[in-house]
């Protein structure tokens, strides 16, 4: 079969794969000691982490433990130097490490080694994952687990990738939507009934945790509880799932602040068809990580707290993230013969390296006394006014950076005329092509 509306896949030079490896290691040690203490709702997980391991039992949080228990040897760390709170913030960062060795042995087999070392700097440094891993909030294990295990099973069935996938879920209760629709979706793929056992597995530890916890299990914290009047709109303050399906669908996906269109913009670009020059495992992983986000969605539209709060960016939605990252790797390795698809592509990967760079460089302390105002009476506008969109306020109100500031920006600048580097090359050369091909067209009108 040919693709002809496919480029070759890039050969890079010995020096871009040097200089792509250079720069991943260099950029996992990044997010490691540019990660801070955890705050918010990362401090309330790490809290009900040290009550637990100093003996006084589980706390009030509503937060599951799963994630935060697997932190356990940070915390022991922690103990030993006397700087528990400095490791707690590290825990993120290392779960993003194991999930790119994940990722790499994963693939390594089966794809080519270009798309695979793009398809990390990606992560690393064009994608809503820099601030997740700054903390000790849930969403990074649960996106590392659960992708990370839907990537495995996609090249072979395994119990361990299963048993990631359901700690991951048991992390995020709300992900137990996306767990039985991917379920229903991969029993249909091999036809295989047994698969349908997983969400039944996962609801039982769901269960089992809150029985554990709180007595009973079918009290999960989350009862009644809302957030306040904050969204300047008639369906805020009430409690569960009770904002607009249409209303919550259109703000995750196309609110300045917190769009998916916005955060996550390669999620947007077309890729079966490159897909099909890859091992077809790649494209079953595809298909099956959007289904477990459909569900995402489908649980979230309806939440009253969609938004996740002031919290930088879409924060329930990283596996979001994670799939952008791949298709626009998928892009760079095997380009369009359009010049224009390239150039959407160019767009889109810019995007991505500013999301990327405004997660891990620009804070939003100034844009939270905004937020804040009020008892969140303004949190609206940091949602849907394109102005206070965490990035786009950073433009309009710059702040002097500090030294490591400038030195991570210094490490994204690099990695993105790395990433961005071929593409301009092979776009500069298709418009070459085009003039050299219309200079001939008008030559040969004008022969007699």
């Amino acid at each position: 079969m040919t693709y002809q509306t496919m480029n070759p896949p890039f050969q890079d030079s010995s020096r871009l794969v040097y200089a792509e490896r250079i720069l991943i290691v260099l950029g996992m040690l990044v997010l490691f000691f540019f990660a801070g203490k955890p705050v918010s709702d990362g401090m309330a997980r790490y809290l009900a982490l040290d009550q637990l391991l100093h003996g006084r039992g589980f706390s009030e949080t509503i937060y599951s433990m799963i994630g935060p228990i697997f932190a356990a040897p940070l915390w022991y760390l922690g103990e030993l130097t006397g700087s528990s709170l400095w490791w707690g913030g590290k825990f993120n960062s290392i779960v993003v490490m194991i999930g790119i060795l994940w990722v790499w042995r994963t693939l390594k087999p089966h794809v080519p080694a270009s798309f695979i070392r793009k398809f990390v700097l990606l992560l690393i440094a064009a994608s809503m994952f820099g601030r997740p891993a700054m903390g000790f909030f849930g969403e990074m294990f649960t996106t590392i687990m659960v992708g990370g295990g839907i990537m495995a099973l996609a090249f072979r069935p395994s119990r361990l990738a299963w048993v990631a996938i359901i700690l991951g879920v048991q992390n995020s209760p709300a992900t137990f939507i996306g767990l039985t629709l991917f379920a229903l979706f991969y029993a249909h793929h091999h036809r295989r009934a047994r698969y349908l056992l997983a969400p039944v597995v996962s609801v039982l530890f769901l269960f089992a945790e809150s029985w554990l916890r709180r007595g009973s299990p079918f009290v999960s914290g989350y009862e009644g509880a809302s957030g306040g009047e904050y969204l300047m709109a008639p369906f805020s303050g009430l409690p569960g799932f009770s904002y607009p399906f249409v209303l919550g669908i259109l703000g995750i996906f196309l609110s300045f602040g917190k769009g998916l269109l916005f955060f996550a913009p390669g999620l947007f670009l077309p890729v079966r068809r490159r897909l099909e020059s890859f091992d077809p495992a790649l494209t079953l992983a595809y298909t099956s990580w959007l289904v477990f986000l459909g569900g995402l969605v489908l649980v979230y539209s309806k939440w009253w707290a969609w938004p996740g709060d002031w919290y930088w960016g879409p924060r329930f939605f990283l596996i979001a993230s994670l799939i952008s990252c791949f298709v626009v790797a998928v892009h760079l390795v095997r380009p369009s013969t359009k010049v224009v698809v390239n150039l959407f592509v160019l767009l889109v990967l810019g995007l991505s390296l500013w999301v990327g760079l405004n997660g891990l460089i620009f804070d939003n302390i100034g844009l939270l006394e905004v937020c804040a105002a009020n008892d969140y009476r303004l949190a609206w506008a940091c949602f849907f006014v394109p102005e206070y969109s965490v990035l786009v306020h950073p433009l309009i109100e710059p702040r002097p950076l500090r030294p490591q500031q400038l030195a991570v920006s210094a490490y994204l600048a690099v990695t993105a005329a790395v990433l961005v580097g071929p593409q301009v090359t092979l776009i500069g050369r298709q418009l070459a092509n085009r003039l050299r091909g219309g200079l001939d067209d008008v030559r040969k009108g004008w022969e007699f």
